[in-house]
């Protein structure tokens, strides 16, 4: 017992004395701050020190006393708890929008699109709509410019004959 008073960051006395409920806490928390981490692209190197922060500015909680998630703990939960819950099959789609201004000519992404089907009728669907969002008319597209993908840009039913159809004369 000496050694775990001595080495506070490996409290196996936190856990087995813990009631379920304080655990669950503890958990969530832990999640959470993972989650977080991950959800916005974060370095789980900074775990550590955020928790010291927790532990100094709540002292009188229970919970922040009894979390421990450094970059190592941090990792296992992400790729062990969190992944198999999150990973789905999502392609993100950047749509960006090139136009004439009385400045010259100016070029941007308008809105990164989430995609979980890889069908022409969805991607269309979803450019379209952030086309519309944005107010940009579709009858003043000139041009549609995509990776060469079948789904994109084939002869048939793609994305670009669903534009095509819409707009005649509208330049690959």
């Amino acid at each position: 017992m000496k050694s775990v008073e001595a080495n506070p960051s490996n409290r196996i006395d936190v856990a087995c004395n813990a009631t379920t409920t304080e655990l669950n806490k503890l958990c969530a928390v832990e999640d959470a701050m993972v989650l977080y981490t991950v959800k916005h692209s974060h370095s789980h190197i900074p775990h550590a020190c955020t928790i010291n922060i927790f532990k100094k500015c709540f002292p009188d909680s229970s919970t922040a006393k009894n979390i421990t998630c450094d970059k190592t703990k941090a990792r296992e939960i992400a790729c062990n708890v969190l992944a198999p819950s999150l990973t789905r099959n999502i392609k993100m789609v950047p749509i960006v929008v090139q136009f004439f201004s009385k400045t010259g000519v100016k070029h941007g992404i308008l809105e990164f699109i989430e995609q979980m089907h890889e069908s022409a009728d969805d991607l269309f669907a979803n450019i379209e709509y952030v086309l519309e969002a944005n107010e940009l008319k579709l009858n003043q597209l000139v041009s549609l410019g995509s990776d060469n993908n079948n789904v994109n840009v084939g002869n048939h039913h793609s994305v670009f004959a669903l534009f095509e159809k819409l707009l005649p004369g509208l330049i690959k």
